[in-house]
């Protein structure tokens, strides 16, 4: 169905609004995979783990489906780790994996926002395509960040990889959130990639824009997804939380003339 609904949403004769309706499909496709994941057939687990993360990799998928999708791609990668290991060795194995693909799309964001920023910065202007692809990364950053989070956590206590814990412990590991506990952090490059884009201005390289035009205005909805970002990147780092606490200020403050929208986000 998944297969379907994406040649659908990619063929150039489906108008705009039934996009939007297949979209809305689509995700709930997704919720279903991440609810009863356990259930997938073992080959069709592993055929659809690959092509969403394929889809995740070329930021082909809609934004919209991007919370779905890495939903589904944990469950189905519980499904693939569920054998007959004891429960811990598969808690173990659930967690490396998940580790291991998040931190591949985290470095595949980092280097498509490294890209894009040096492309514009040499060519000194905003294109739709730009802000396009980053408003995607800043949304998979912001995604990915939280995956294993749980309200009632503290930073400190958590660690990339499965450890010994008590059942009772709130981050441990359950049936519906198989990897509970999990922290998993960008690279200090991508923080500060994802930094870049919160004022209102980017530095422009190019020697053809006059000195006084070296800066350009960040489009009001990139800034307000980098602001979310920031914002599920500091639930898990409190240090970082704190390093961002004058930003976040500074865009509050009643002088700074923030669009409502970057407002509302910080």
């Amino acid at each position: 169905s998944l297969q379907k609904l994406r040649a659908m949403m990619n063929s150039p004769d489906v108008t705009p609004d039934k996009k939007a309706n297949l979209a809305a499909t689509s995700r709930d496709c997704l919720r279903v995979i991440s609810k009863m994941g356990c259930f997938v057939p073992f080959d069709d687990a592993e055929a659809c783990f690959v092509e969403l993360q394929n889809d995740l990799e070329s930021f082909t998928v809609s934004i919209v489906l991007i919370p779905s999708a890495v939903h589904a791609l944990v469950a189905l990668t519980k499904r693939i780790c569920d054998d007959d290991k004891n429960d811990d060795s598969r808690e173990k194995e659930v967690f490396g994996k998940v580790r291991d693909w998040v931190n591949g799309l985290l470095r595949r964001c980092e280097t498509a926002t490294e890209s894009c920023l040096s492309s514009l910065a040499q060519r000194g202007s905003f294109l739709e395509q730009d802000e396009k692809l980053l408003s995607h990364v800043l949304y998979m950053v912001g995604e990915l960040s939280m995956v294993g989070f749980t309200s009632q956590e503290e930073s400190s206590r958590l660690s990339g990889n499965a450890v010994k814990k008590s059942r009772d412990d709130v981050t441990y590991p359950t049936g519906s959130e198989p990897v509970r506990g999990l922290l998993i952090r960008p690279s200090t490059r991508l923080v500060h990639l994802v930094n870049l884009l919160l004022p209102n201005t980017l530095p422009m390289l190019s020697s053809s824009v006059a000195e006084d035009e070296q800066l350009t205005p960040t489009p009001s909805a990139l800034r307000a997804h980098a602001f979310i970002t920031l914002g599920k990147l500091c639930l898990r780092d409190e240090s970082l939380a704190k390093e961002s606490l004058n930003i976040l200020a500074r865009e509050l403050h009643r002088d700074s003339h923030s669009d409502p929208a970057v407002s509302s986000n910080c």
